[in-house]
């Protein structure tokens, strides 16, 4: 897993947790490339975000496997201050994240 106090780490672990999985305290990473290779050099498992993951089942050295039942869900947001001077081009901003999330994970029916 990552080190403590990154975001996602808490949340992968509820979620390894509510699976019936424990941590394994003897392995921890700063990155989700130094987790890729500990799992590709047959150090465990770890949990990965999508975007993080090739569209390949199998590359270098580690199977990618999606969770479900619960699918993980995380919500990342783009905060401003309200009457920023900026508000025009944040929201421009978050226009184009939204589009090309759509375009990379479009729902499923």
């Amino acid at each position: 897993m990552l080190e403590d106090g990154h975001c996602l780490r808490d949340q992968a672990m509820g979620y390894c947790f509510a699976a019936g999985a424990d941590e394994d305290k003897r392995f921890k990473a700063t990155s989700l490339e130094a987790l890729r290779h500990m799992v590709a050099a047959g150090s465990g498992m770890t949990v990965l975000p999508k975007l993080a993951c090739p569209k390949e089942r199998e590359r270098d050295g580690v199977v990618y496997v999606a969770l479900n039942n619960p699918v993980p869900m995380r919500e990342i947001t783009l905060d401003y201050r309200p009457g920023s001077p900026l508000r025009q081009r944040y929201e421009k901003i978050a226009d184009v994240i939204h589009k090309r999330m759509t375009e990379l994970f479009p729902k499923e029916d």
